[in-house]
């Protein structure tokens, strides 16, 4: 069942592209995977034919991956994960720095983005450890050439300490709530362009 509801979200995010791209948005969606997604051989397929049938580019669409998620079918998914961003998908490793042993990781996989946990980005700019963390973890994302995305940013003190310390993006609560597909057109109409 995993695989066949993780096919219809990745069939939902390249329509949902699909029409935000008619409306003039440019943007990326993300799409989270689970261990069964990457021992799925036919998933890289699946994704570029997908993008095909909806005519995105496989660029705009990120696949996120937990470190937990990954413990499993470790070379297959590997490999699953090298196949699909040779379709041109990109990747992302979520929840950063809550598994097993992240820097492996870092050094194996074929990551283009490197999500930082809520649990360091909540309260950061007054929290002298979590604001080592996330300036220690920015520092070696770059080194590596990912981009870096802060998690759970509620608050303008947080959002300006991780922007300071030169993260990428950001995603919270202070940006945005939970909406549907008509109240975020809305929303990004409402928006300066940046």
């Amino acid at each position: 069942l995993t695989p066949l509801l993780s096919r219809w979200v990745v069939q939902q995010a390249a329509q949902i592209l699909a029409t935000l791209t008619a409306g003039g948005c440019d943007l990326r969606v993300s799409v989270n995977v689970v261990a069964d997604d990457l021992n799925d051989p036919e998933l890289p397929l699946f994704i570029r034919q997908t993008c095909d049938t909806w005519r995105i580019s496989p660029s705009r669409l990120c696949f996120e991956i937990t470190e937990s998620g990954f413990v499993s079918g470790e070379a297959a998914s590997a490999e699953t994960l090298r196949l699909v961003r040779q379709e041109g998908g990109r990747l992302a490793l979520d929840d950063f720095g809550t598994g097993y042993s992240s820097m492996d990781y870092l050094r194996r996989l074929p990551l283009d983005e490197l999500k930082i946990d809520k649990s360091f980005v909540r309260g950061v700019a007054h929290d002298s450890e979590s604001a080592t963390i996330c300036r220690s973890v920015i520092g070696l994302g770059h080194n590596l050439g990912l981009k870096l995305v802060a998690e759970g940013v509620e608050g303008t003190d947080d959002l300006e300490f991780v922007r300071t310390q030169g993260c990428d993006f950001v995603q919270g609560y202070l940006i945005a709530l939970p909406m549907p597909m008509a109240g975020l057109r809305d929303w990004i109409a409402g928006r300066p362009r940046a």
